[in-house]
């Protein structure tokens, strides 16, 4: 990334993060969204989303042995490989839906790790070693 110039810089790609940029992106600002890390932040990748697929998989598991069922064949109940790969593919669902509605909003993803080097810039550490600058202008 080259240096470029920005009126809104957002760092984090949370849930919470993904709206505030929206507003200026739509009044025409031009708007950086900053994110290390996959997509998301911990409530797509290790919290809400994967945390209630494994429990509705052991419900339903829970709840075919409860009434006699032995075995399923049925994906993401009771074989815990499906299970797994059942909220992996929930996972990724949730990067992607959030990945795809950024150019929507008008928002340039920036993947990274941003650090302020002066009231109005911020260095971009870019995940192959080198570094970008954003200035307000």
């Amino acid at each position: 990334m080259a240096d470029e110039s920005y009126d809104v810089v957002v760092t984090g790609t949370s849930q919470g993060g993904r709206f505030p940029p929206i507003d200026p992106a739509k009044a025409g600002r031009k708007v950086a969204l900053v994110g290390r890390g996959h997509l998301g932040g911990v409530r797509v990748n290790s919290g809400c989303t994967p945390a209630k697929a494994l429990v509705a998989s052991a419900r339903a598991a829970h709840q075919a042995r409860r009434r006699g069922v032995r075995r399923t064949d049925r994906p993401g109940v009771g074989r815990p490989r499906a299970v797994r790969e059942r909220k992996r593919a929930m996972v990724a669902g949730g990067r992607e839906s959030y990945a795809s509605r950024l150019p929507q909003a008008g928002l340039d993803l920036v993947e990274g790790e941003a650090r302020f080097t002066g009231p109005k810039t911020v260095e971009i550490a870019l995940p192959d070693g080198g570094r970008g600058r954003s200035a307000r202008r």
